[in-house]
C-alpha cells in the first residue's frame, strides 16, 4: 500500500513552504537509508534509553517535529501502546508512512492524515 501525505496549507504562513525546502524529499530519504542500516542516531538512542529506563514508554506518545519517526519506531517498538507523529515537512511525514507501512513493522498497524501518521501496536494474541 502506498499512500502520499501531504502537509497542511497554511492561510498565514509560509512556513510549510520553508519546511519543505529545509527538508526535502532527498535529504529525508538519506536520513531513512541510515536509519535503515544503523538504527538510530545518539539522540534517539538517547531519548528511548532514558524513556525506557524511566518507565515512560507504555502509553501514547505524541511525537511532535518527529522527523520520519525514528523515535516514534522505537518507542513502539518498546511498549508504547499508541504512537502519533506530527512534522511540518510533507517529505517527513511521507518517508514515516512508507516506513511505518513497508512492512518493517510487522506487528504495528497505522493511519495517515495530512499533517501527521498514527502508529499502534496490532492486537497480539496471548500464549498461554
Amino acid at each position: 500500500m502506498t499512500r502520499s501525505v501531504s502537509a497542511m496549507s497554511g492561510c498565514c504562513s509560509p512556513f510549510n513552504d520553508v519546511a519543505g525546502r529545509q527538508f526535502d524529499a532527498h535529504k529525508v530519504a538519506g536520513e531513512v537509508a541510515d536509519y535503515r542500516k544503523n538504527g538510530p542516531g545518539p539522540t534517539t538512542r538517547l531519548l528511548r534509553d532514558g524513556l525506557v529506563q524511566a518507565g515512560l514508554v507504555s502509553g501514547v506518545l505524541l511525537d511532535i517535529g518527529a522527523g520520519f519517526g525514528a523515535l516514534t519506531f522505537e518507542l513502539i517498538d518498546n511498549g508504547s501502546t499508541r504512537a502519533t507523529a506530527v512534522d511540518a515537512s510533507a517529505s517527513y511525514l511521507d518517508a514515516g508512512a512508507q516506513e511505518a507501512i513497508a512492512g518493517r513493522r510487522p506487528n504495528a498497524s497505522s493511519s495517515f492524515t495530512g499533517t501527521s501518521w498514527t502508529l499502534r501496536p496490532r492486537y497480539r494474541t496471548p500464549t498461554w
